[in-house]
């Protein structure tokens, strides 16, 4: 892997462009100001630079000293998912970043979450939930509220053993006995309150 002596400042680097590499290999260019919504990819920025360079607020540079420090960083930052995954992501991170840009676009930034939330629909659970682990690994606090509100609201819904096995597509593997045993074992009595 080739590595280059590079000169940065916190400055410099909002403007810059990272290389990202998926696990089966595919290249992402991506902005350095996107790929800071991830408190991870941040970390890694900003060892580049050293953090005692960066005073930051919400996403944006707010302040910079003066001095650049010289350091040594991979070109190349590897993720451990694969492309498919990387680019769900990283279109969230593009178009929330978008959205941080203009303070307008309220409605629009909840009606394209809306629609970005429907893609559950047509995936798999478990594209679902890699997003979800995707954003706790790279540390992505709008995805995962994001993400995790959506996961409350289909919970909610689901509120039932049944409706649970239905949705997730699992075998009903209890005998009747079985499942008389754990309704026996969880069965409370409700005893009216007398004062």
């Amino acid at each position: 892997m080739s590595e280059s002596r590079v000169l940065l400042s916190m400055a410099t680097l909002q403007n810059a462009q990272q290389t990202i590499k998926s696990e089966d290999g595919v290249m992402f260019t991506i902005d350095c100001s996107v790929v800071m919504y991830s408190e991870y990819m941040r970390g890694m920025l900003e060892d580049r630079v050293g953090v005692d360079d960066v005073v930051v607020a919400d996403m944006e540079v707010v302040g910079e000293k003066r001095k650049a420090v010289d350091v040594t960083a991979p070109d190349i930052i590897s993720l451990p998912y694969t492309a498919e995954m990387l680019e769900i992501v990283f279109n969230f991170l593009r178009k929330h970043h978008e959205f941080q840009k203009d303070d307008t676009l309220v409605m629009e930034r909840k009606k394209w979450e809306s629609e970005f939330l429907k893609v559950p629909e047509s995936m798999s659970l478990d594209v679902f939930f890699m997003v979800l682990h995707m954003a706790d690994f790279m540390d992505i606090p709008p995805l995962k509220e994001l993400w995790n509100s959506e996961w409350g609201n289909i919970t909610k819904v689901l509120d039932t053993p049944e409706k649970l096995r239905i949705y997730f597509n699992l075998p009903d593997d209890l005998t009747q006995e079985q499942k008389q045993a754990i309704e026996n074992e969880n069965k409370f009595e409700i005893i009216p309150y007398t004062p």
